[in-house]
């Protein structure tokens, strides 16, 4: 099956890759070493659609997971379980960043929003959105307020 994402934790010890919707934590050392794996069937509330991106937190403790459900879901490496699920976009995820201090999460989507989240309290803080293209991917200084995002339409 193909990897549809994957994403190396910040020390370099741990890669994220989903496949449909599952997502595999590994070590990098031995990529044969599954530390936890994601599954849509913990729950009901889990990806229903194929994920499309994937995020470690700044610090390791949290995969972020963005799918073609327009579900954004912070998972807990120590709990190994789902801690948020965040709805509020409309179409699909395409990208996921994290501030430095790893409280606000910044998802990125088909419906051409930005949304800030307060991810921890499950709550949307903020929004920017385009009249009508995809927002594809979102970078930035984050924590000096500084965004970046690159559309669908070139822009």
């Amino acid at each position: 099956l193909p990897i549809s994402c994957i994403d190396i934790s910040p020390d370099g010890s741990l890669i994220a890759s989903c496949i449909n919707r599952s997502c595999y934590i590994r070590t990098s050392q031995n990529f044969n070493n599954l530390v936890v794996r994601f599954n849509p069937h913990d729950s009901k509330l889990l990806h229903t659609k194929d994920i499309k991106v994937v995020r470690f937190s700044k610090l390791s403790k949290y995969v972020v997971t963005g799918g073609e459900d327009a579900k954004i879901i912070v998972w807990s490496l120590s709990r190994k379980s789902a801690c948020s699920i965040l709805l509020g976009h409309r179409e699909m995820i395409f990208d996921l960043r994290m501030d430095s201090n790893g409280r606000i999460l910044y998802s990125a989507g088909a419906d051409g929003q930005v949304l800030a989240w307060n991810w921890q309290k499950g709550e949307m803080i903020g929004c920017i959105a385009t009249e009508s293209t995809a927002i594809t991917n979102i970078s930035g200084m984050f924590d000096l307020e500084r965004l970046c995002v690159s559309c669908a339409d070139g822009t």
